[in-house]
């Protein structure tokens, strides 16, 4: 894909991909996910070059709403306003397309259906097993909903500050776009094991990274259990009570943020003394 310049893995280094674990789970599922990281990879993969395309791309994943807060993080670290733009009309195209199908009744339809979302959240319509959450890991230890929200929140800001360091560093485009999809998935309580197929970013970031410029401490190792982890999460969480995706993939976010900060001096100093 020369369109995307060097930011994007050539053959050879997307090969540990293509006998990805998450393939068979999601397509046993019917699920959209491979729609889904198609338009946010593609999207962030062009928005250094072509933003208002990026953004008209981007705009396509409205139906996954739970995911734009993290790409409204990218915009404001990366200034890219051209982008936002493209998304707004994107966006804005998609609804008076959908109105003038359907006739204004369907968005009274879409809000009558708001609360059924938060009880599928809060009383379990959907096991919490299946879930990947930071939420979900908190039910499954037998915690509050207020417990549970506020350790989601928790995770949700810490990736987000992450995502902005890492945005606003001079880390190249298939990092970012890694880091992004990994906040993705930290970000929302509702997410479940179908959508760990966004983890094909932040794991082909660091393996393309790591063949590149060679492997840094724990890299490998991490990057093995996220291989695993589509396949394991559920299994552990119903049967073991042992969530393992929001420490997982929070793992990750922080090996692309150790990689985008060592050339800063002080960063680079603390990474010393912790791998000592």
């Amino acid at each position: 894909m020369p369109q995307f310049g060097n930011s994007f893995p050539g053959p050879k280094r997307l090969f540990p991909f293509w006998d990805f674990r998450l393939l068979l789970l999601n397509v046993s599922h019917g699920q959209n996910a491979f729609l889904s990281v198609s338009i946010i990879g593609v999207g962030l993969l062009l928005s250094d070059r072509r933003p208002f395309v990026a953004g008209v791309i981007l705009g396509c994943i409205s139906y996954k709403p739970q995911f734009a807060p993290m790409l409204a993080i990218v915009v404001l670290a990366h200034r890219n306003w051209m982008m936002a733009l493209g998304a707004a009309i994107s966006l804005a195209v998609q609804v008076i397309a959908v109105t003038m199908l359907f006739g204004s009744d369907i968005w009274t339809h879409f809000e009558s259906i708001l609360p059924s979302a938060k009880a599928i959240l809060e009383e379990q319509l959907v096991g919490y097993g299946k879930m990947q959450s930071a939420f979900a890991a908190v039910r499954i230890f037998g915690g509050g909903i207020n417990l549970a929200y506020s350790a989601q929140a928790a995770v949700a800001i810490a990736a987000a500050s992450l995502l902005w360091r890492i945005w606003r560093s001079e880390a190249s485009l298939l990092l970012r776009a890694g880091a992004t999809g990994a906040a993705m998935l930290l970000s929302t309580p509702f997410v479940l094991d179908y959508d760990l197929v966004l983890l094909a970013l932040p794991v082909a970031a660091l393996t393309t990274e790591g063949l590149k410029t060679g492997f840094k401490p724990y890299e490998k190792s991490i990057l093995a259990a996220a291989w695993i982890l589509p396949a394991a999460a559920r299994l552990t969480a119903v049967y073991s009570n042992i969530p393992l995706s929001p420490e997982i993939v929070l793992l990750l976010l922080v090996l692309i943020w150790k990689r985008t900060s060592t050339d800063h001096p002080a960063v680079s100093d603390a990474c010393r003394l912790m791998e000592t």
